[in-house]
């Protein structure tokens, strides 16, 4: 049994299924997922970080298969958004505009007793959502039960000053997105409030990571044939997916390799 260290330090048991798991989650080629997961086996030692086996595996990847290193590194590609949150606001409008909302960021909405901005608010069929958005640079931060008291109790506020004709929207609906995940308090309660929570691997089936995957909604950061320097001008420029790059002129930005990078995207 070999043991490894965890980000936050803690120890636990090295289990080799759950690369050979993401790997074949990822569609990767099968004589590539064998020699990865051999080399693992070879290098594997008491006391590595699960830092230094990603480092392992994305080199793997990056040399024979990018577009499998690309999705590999989505959670670290998604962290890339920042340093600021407002990337990642504009990429929660992009997964809310599939689910069929229309959206807007960073609006003020009026509460009984103060002005709340909100990160997005979204509409359809009459349902009118506030989004909280908690972009953590680190991702192995956890977003905590606080997180949910108090956009909560902005909820009550901004419900209130419907009631009182000082706010023209009423609200009915409240979500938190985060790109790390909850801490099982903030799940309990925001359940009991119902309030919906929307994080990397929550919920089940239907987190950012499944939904990136299933609707192909991937942040331009994953893509490994930019620099970051590259990636934040493209940001500023509004491209925030993938899928943009195709249909928006990104030479000015991108001067060398756009061909390697089209075919990448």
């Amino acid at each position: 049994m070999v043991r490894i260290k965890k980000y936050d330090g803690t120890v636990v048991e090295f289990d080799m299924q759950r690369i050979k798991d993401t790997l074949e989650r990822l569609n990767t080629d099968e004589k590539l997922k064998t020699r990865i997961l051999d080399n693992l086996h070879k290098k594997i030692k008491e006391g590595m970080t699960t830092s230094q086996i990603y480092k392992i595996v994305f080199g793997m990847l990056k040399q024979k298969q990018r577009r499998v290193a690309s999705k590999y590194s989505l959670k670290k590609a998604i962290t890339e958004l920042g340093p600021k949150g407002y990337n990642f606001e504009d990429f929660i409008c992009r997964i809310l505009a599939e689910r069929g909302y229309t959206t807007k960021v960073r609006q003020t909405l009026n509460g009984e007793v103060i002005t709340h901005e909100m990160d997005v608010v979204a509409y359809k069929n009459g349902e009118h959502v506030a989004v909280e958005c908690k972009f953590h640079q680190n991702e192995h931060t956890y977003s905590p039960i606080q997180t949910a008291l108090y956009v909560y109790a902005r909820f009550l506020d901004i419900m209130e000053g419907y009631k009182k004709g000082k706010e023209k929207n009423q609200i009915n609906k409240i979500m938190i997105a985060t790109n790390t995940r909850f801490s099982p308090d903030a799940r309990l309660y925001s359940k009991s409030k119902n309030m919906e929570l929307l994080s990397w691997d929550y919920p089940v089936d239907g987190g950012i990571r499944d939904i990136v995957d299933k609707k192909s909604l991937y942040p331009i950061t994953v893509l490994t044939k930019l620099s970051k320097h590259e990636k934040q001008m493209l940001l500023k420029k509004g491209i925030v997916l993938v899928k943009d790059i195709k249909e928006k002129d990104v030479k000015p930005v991108v001067t060398k390799e756009i061909e390697e990078l089209l075919q990448e995207v």
